[in-house]
């Protein structure tokens, strides 16, 4: 884990382990656990109890993401942080330390482990509210440091300390994310097109997608400056198994039992699905010269 990473969620100071390695604290004395699979628990207060994907959910989703069936989406994320990040006014500062890519809602850690292995000169840090997830990302990537927290409340992040952040298919806090990215860093945002599964949502009962999501997108990142979207689109063969994962991982699997989605996908693989998503470019802006003349 990453020296200095974190602050505290209770009162915004760094976070420093003990010498015995078991916890960080903070100078006023808070303390948070590191768990023995690697990560470190900051949720506090009402957010202590159990939320985020369950340890079914999360074993669904190691599973589907493993098959390398949402590669394509990986692969535009590397690339765009490549060119984000490589030259020109956004790329990270030169520091002694990484620059910092920060996988919010990250999951198990399967998109951060797959661009660490390409972006070799960043560093990541991946937060969660589920401790099932948890306890995956923290094996995912030797240079992947990660907690559980409440996103909704803060980013247990310092000011300006990401070059980059992910917000993959997971809720978005876009006033903080202003604050933990250095001016000019980005924020890479993924959300479904409305085609996106499109042949498992016409067979199966699954939730359907917001078609008000990309209005509400643009007016939660109208302080940051946009770029256009790039849409990654498919269409790929879903095996039953795969079905089974998909149906099993998202929000449907909240209302909807592991052996109902068994049955409903006996007999349907393999399938013709559409990977069909949008990556959204939001950058932090840099600061104006004539405010800061004027000032």
């Amino acid at each position: 884990m990453r020296s200095g990473l974190f602050i505290c969620p209770l009162c915004s100071h760094e976070l420093l382990a003990t010498p015995d390695g078991r916890c960080l604290r903070c100078a006023p004395g808070h303390s948070f656990d590191i768990a023995r699979q690697g990560y470190v628990s900051l949720l506090s207060g009402s957010s202590r109890r159990p939320t985020g994907d369950t340890a079914a959910m999360t074993r669904s989703r190691a599973s589907f993401l493993a098959s390398g069936l949402y590669s394509p989406i990986a692969d535009a994320l590397a690339a765009l942080v490549k060119d984000q990040c490589g030259s020109g006014p956004s790329a990270p500062p030169q520091t002694a330390a990484r620059p910092l890519m920060a996988d919010l809602g990250g999951g198990t850690g399967w998109y951060s482990s797959y661009l660490l292995d390409r972006l070799p000169e960043f560093d990541g840090v991946l937060l969660d509210a589920s401790v099932a997830a948890a306890k995956i990302a923290a094996r995912a990537h030797p240079r992947l440091s990660v907690a559980t927290a409440d996103l909704w409340q803060s980013i247990p992040l310092p000011d300006s300390s990401c070059a980059v952040t992910l917000v993959v298919f997971a809720p978005r806090n876009p006033t903080e994310i202003a604050r933990v990215l250095t001016p000019g860093g980005v924020c890479l945002v993924v959300t479904p097109q409305a085609d996106h599964l499109r042949e498992l949502r016409d067979t199966f009962p699954m939730l359907g997608i917001d078609p008000h999501k990309e209005q509400r997108l643009t007016e939660q990142f109208a302080d940051f400056d946009s770029e256009p979207a790039q849409a990654v689109r498919r269409q790929t063969t879903f095996t039953a198994d795969d079905l089974v994962s998909v149906m099993s991982m998202g929000p449907s699997a909240f209302h909807t039992s592991p052996e109902a989605i068994a049955a409903l996908a006996t007999g349907h693989g393999p399938m013709d699905v559409t990977v069909s998503v949008l990556i959204h470019r939001f950058v932090r802006a840099l600061p104006d010269p004539a405010k800061n003349q004027a000032a």
